[in-house]
């Protein structure tokens, strides 16, 4: 397997120490590591996967492929000092979320089936491997599955949340469910969509037929074919009169008239005019858009900041960008200035 070397007078400027979230994922060679906002490499690119950090924490993946097929060789998590772990005895893990990730130990239930559980960034058990599948936890709760089954037959599965000790908060009743946020939930009872709070009580009816998250005190929420954004009481503050429609990030909320896409206030004006044939949420004061098939980014009046010439871009973060240019990562600030890799590189 071909690895990276880094040269010495390299390794030696490598910082020791970078603050915990602060750093990006890079690609070199197929290898995954991670620099900081300087694009300096404060973790030399060794791995074959690679999450962004969180709670100081980024998970990793070493794979074996014999033929067409692929394994996972190894996995863990690193510290932004490049120190790994992998916590015994699972066989695979999640990105960490609220201190806390989710891990999966096989052959674990009564049925040798797969169960997941969580562990803290330390790598200690917090819940024990104990539900067929959960989520990642936002504002103290995250999702789990419960199966029933007769004779190894699923005969029906329903979805609840735990709180963080891994007690079940809100049973499992629901046919879907999705993460919280401003205190709101999405879920899905009998194929329609409604939001419940922290404690489980249905706050906002199960009527619309599709729902997006909350965000600004707004969540676009769809009946029939059109969209619009309601409130946390329910309440429709932009009229359904949209194709498509996303959350809100930094007060405008992405939507689609016909085939293009702009973005309108949190009382539904236009605020950039449909114009876009695709596009993401804001971020650092700006969005990524598509012309063609080359990407790239705008600012809150709609002007083109970055003119389009990646082929994939991703939202800002701490003010700098990933995109991609053939099979080129690339990072830029929000002038479009490269910050990784170094001119020569």
């Amino acid at each position: 397997m071909k690895r990276i070397l880094i040269p010495l007078a390299l390794s030696l400027l490598l910082p020791r120490h970078a603050p915990a979230d602060s750093l990006y994922v890079i690609s070199a060679e197929g290898r995954r590591g991670f620099i900081n906002r300087e694009g300096s490499v404060v973790i030399p690119p060794r791995y074959d996967e690679a999450s962004e950090f969180s709670c100081g924490r980024a998970l990793v993946r070493m794979i074996e492929r014999e033929g067409e097929e692929a394994h996972t060789a190894s996995w863990g998590y690193v510290d932004p000092e490049g120190k790994f772990f992998t916590p015994a005895p699972y066989g695979d893990g999640g990105d960490f979320h609220e201190g806390l990730a989710r891990v999966v130990r096989e052959g674990a239930g009564a049925g040798r089936e797969t169960l997941w559980g969580y562990i803290d960034t330390a790598g200690r058990t917090v819940i024990p491997p104990s539900f067929i599948a959960a989520g990642d936890f936002s504002e103290g709760r995250a999702w789990y599955e419960f199966k029933k089954r007769v004779l190894f037959i699923t005969v029906f599965d329903y979805y609840g949340y735990i709180d963080r000790t891994g007690k079940i908060v809100i049973p499992a009743r629901y046919d879907r469910v999705g993460d919280f946020s401003c205190g709101l939930a999405p879920v899905t009872l009998k194929g329609k969509r409604g939001y419940i709070d922290t404690a489980g009580e249905m706050v906002i009816p199960a009527v619309y037929d599709a729902c997006g998250e909350f965000a600004g005190n707004r969540a676009p929420v769809r009946r029939g074919s059109t969209w619009g954004f309601i409130d946390r009481r329910g309440r429709y503050a932009v009229s359904p009169k949209f194709d498509d429609a996303r959350s809100f990030s930094e007060g405008l909320a992405l939507v689609r008239a016909g085939a293009f896409w702009g973005y309108v206030d949190t009382t539904g004006a236009w605020a950039i005019p449909a114009q876009f044939e695709e596009a993401g949420g804001f971020a650092g004061g700006r969005a990524p858009f598509r012309r063609g098939t080359l990407w790239g980014f705008i600012d809150r009046e709609g002007h083109v900041a970055i003119p389009p010439r990646y082929d994939t871009a991703w939202r800002f973060r701490d003010g700098i960008a990933r995109v991609e240019a053939g099979r080129d990562w690339i990072y830029i600030d929000t002038t479009g200035a490269t910050v990784w890799p170094a001119p020569g590189h």
